[in-house]
């Protein structure tokens, strides 16, 4: 018993356990959501796919069967064997055992456009819930290279890139999205869907190109400059924010409130992501954002 107990201490020590508790690990089981997620991909035939942390595979070998080339980053090394060995070489699969985060996503893009040339790249991930705000931001900027995304959310996080302006989870996520993408949940998972059980729920989002990327990208940080300004401080009305950050701007902000009708004391969770297009084509056309 105490020799177990020396393993049982040595495995919860173990860098390599650690490190893979670290990347948020939790992978889809049910059978029934993995068929009603790959049902809703709708692919077709040669779709050239990007997969975020295919996990074991679940999700990977139904798209493959299904007709599409999918290229894959997966950062934990076990699971890279394990997958190299699931998926031989003759099948339309290549594994790039790398950290998304640290990757370029254009070229990433780029070489799978080079791979698959013709249809738009589709980008598919069952994503760690502690990064995947930071990967999903990696790509929003390429809506006009990208024919749709589907990630699988915390149901918080996917609940605040659908919400509707003047609800509590409506905010700078929010717009980042909306201003390229039209979302929509299409399904929502209990923890007993994957193994081991998360603590939270789940949700299964689909997001497609609305608006070109290249209509922001001129001045792209002076947009999420806007957009922090804006919700620095949600009990703020939008022109206190504006008083504490970048007073400059107030006058033109204020301005253009009262040319839309709107009230002077208004909070940026009030305003819609069309209305902070135009108020940054506003200011930017002034060079106020810097």
């Amino acid at each position: 018993m105490a020799a177990q107990s020396r393993r049982t201490q040595k495995g919860n020590n173990d860098p390599a356990r650690r490190k893979r508790k670290s990347w948020g690990q939790h992978f889809l089981e049910s059978s029934t959501a993995i068929e009603r997620i790959l049902d809703s991909l709708e692919i077709t035939p040669g779709d050239p796919i990007l997969e975020i942390g295919p996990g074991r595979g679940a999700i990977t070998a139904g798209m493959l069967e299904r007709g599409a080339r999918v290229h894959a980053v997966e950062i934990d090394p076990q699971l890279v064997q394990e997958l190299r060995g699931r998926f031989p070489a003759s099948l339309p699969f290549q594994l790039i055992p790398e950290d998304i985060r640290r990757l370029d996503s254009g070229r990433l893009l780029d070489e799978l456009e080079a791979a698959a040339p013709g249809p738009r790249v589709r980008i598919v991930g069952n994503l760690p819930y502690h990064a995947a705000t930071v990967i999903l931001r990696k790509f929003l900027d390429l809506s006009d290279r990208v024919r749709d995304l589907h990630f699988m959310f915390q149901e918080e996080v996917a609940e605040r890139i659908v919400a509707d302006p003047g609800t509590p989870e409506y905010g700078l996520l929010t717009v980042l999205c909306r201003t390229r993408y039209r979302n929509r949940i299409l399904l929502r998972l209990p923890p007993g869907a994957f193994r081991p059980p998360p603590t939270i729920r789940s949700a299964f989002l689909r997001m497609v190109p609305e608006r070109q990327a290249g209509d922001l990208s001129a001045a792209e940080m002076g947009f999420g400059k806007l957009l922090r300004i804006a919700f620095g401080s949600r009990r703020k009305t939008l022109m206190n924010n504006f008083r504490m950050r970048l007073e400059p701007a107030m006058e033109m902000a204020g301005q253009w409130l009262e040319e839309r009708g709107f009230p002077r004391d208004i909070r940026a969770q009030d305003l819609s992501p069309q209305d902070f297009l135009a108020l940054y084509s506003r200011l930017h056309s002034r060079d106020m954002l810097g």
